[in-house]
């Protein structure tokens, strides 16, 4: 694998530009002191001069002093880009979920704090069928000009016969699963139930007081033959 890969593979090329750099700055600035022609015109000049070597001395410890320094900045640079590249991996790791289950977690945690709340369910209403009382089912609503035709039967209906059957009412416009239920295609639709939930006969559009009653009649349950004998003992007392 190439050093420049891993995560020490910055550090590593930088180190060696900078110790390249040094090296040729080194060549550059003391090209001639591996040359022998150079080195004897220079001692030739120094002994003209009347220098002892000072130049020699001083030029050295200068030189020595900028070696240190340069290895001294590069060391910190490379120390500084380590110390940078593993603030970023920290950084990246605490940004993504170490494994899928944490995600899935996350994920759970935030969905339930942003959603909302469960909607409560509003149960579908069912034709309350009492003991031995059939049951005349209206399905429509509260808008249509049949329906509100229907509302008043219904009225006199639960008026004059409460004790002897029951009448349910079920707004299609807001419960649409009734209508899918019980297979509505128009409103108003009169379902006549048995006590115990049997449908019996079914009527589409506006259905008149006396015609219901009538139809009850057929399906064997006379509500105006009830009616009369239980207001005759109260007849027989008055």
């Amino acid at each position: 694998m190439c050093p420049c890969e891993g995560d020490e593979g910055p550090a590593a090329v930088m180190a060696i530009a900078v110790a390249l750099g040094l090296w040729l700055v080194l060549r550059v600035a003391r090209g001639d002191a591996g040359r022998p022609g150079k080195t004897r015109d220079r001692e030739k000049d120094r002994d003209m001069n009347g220098e002892d070597g000072k130049e020699s001395c001083g030029t050295g410890i200068y030189w020595k002093t900028a070696v240190v320094v340069a290895l001294a900045i590069a060391v910190g640079v490379v120390l500084w880009m380590k110390k940078d590249r593993a603030a970023g991996r920290r950084t990246a790791a605490a940004e993504r979920p170490a494994t899928p289950a944490a995600a899935e977690a996350k994920a759970g945690v935030e969905s339930k704090t942003d959603a909302p709340g469960p909607r409560p369910e509003i149960p579908e209403p069912q034709p309350k069928a009492a003991a031995l009382k059939p049951v005349l089912l209206e399905l429509g609503s509260t808008t249509c000009i049949p329906c509100k035709m229907m509302a008043r039967v219904l009225d006199q209906l639960n008026r004059d016969y409460s004790d002897r059957l029951s009448i349910e009412f079920i707004d299609v416009t807001v419960n649409r699963a009734a209508a899918e239920r019980w297979r509505i295609r128009v409103i108003p639709t009169q379902v006549f139930l048995s006590p115990d939930g049997k449908e019996l006969f079914r009527h589409e559009g506006f259905y008149p007081k006396e015609d219901i009653v009538r139809k009850w009649k057929e399906l064997g349950y006379d509500l105006d033959a009830a009616a009369s004998s239980s207001a005759a003992p109260t007849a027989g007392r008055s």
